[in-house]
């Protein structure tokens, strides 16, 4: 026999070894802490669940509405776009997509100028 089957045969024969539990191997202080923790985990858990969740829930379900008609309303009357002379300075096109407008532009909240209509 060979060197590794010898020592694959012996990895898994040989039973188990069982590991000490962690009242054994801990120090009584570090073990009271250790069940205080996991109270305080689980009241957490519970309150995250049954409190922070629902009221997100809530304030999406109050906050969507009105958004919504604000959005419908820029959609029927955009914003009106007012040159001031410190905007919208290019001595040079910047942009990867060749427009004259930023990476996160949304067409129904952003003005644009009346020469990019």
């Amino acid at each position: 026999m060979n060197r590794s089957s010898q020592l694959l045969r012996r990895a898994f024969s040989t039973p188990a070894k069982q590991w000490p539990s962690y009242e054994q191997t801990m120090l009584p202080k570090h073990y009271k802490e250790r069940h205080h923790a996991v109270g305080t985990t689980r009241m957490w858990l519970y309150f995250n669940i049954f409190i922070t969740a629902p009221v997100l829930v809530a304030t999406i379900a109050f906050a969507i509405p009105p958004e919504m008609k604000h959005i419908e309303h820029l959609k029927h009357h955009p914003n009106e776009w007012t040159g001031y002379a410190y905007l919208r300075k290019r001595t040079r096109d910047t942009t990867p997509w060749g427009g004259n407008n930023s990476l996160f532009h949304n067409q129904y909240s952003n003005a644009v100028p009346p020469s990019d209509e």
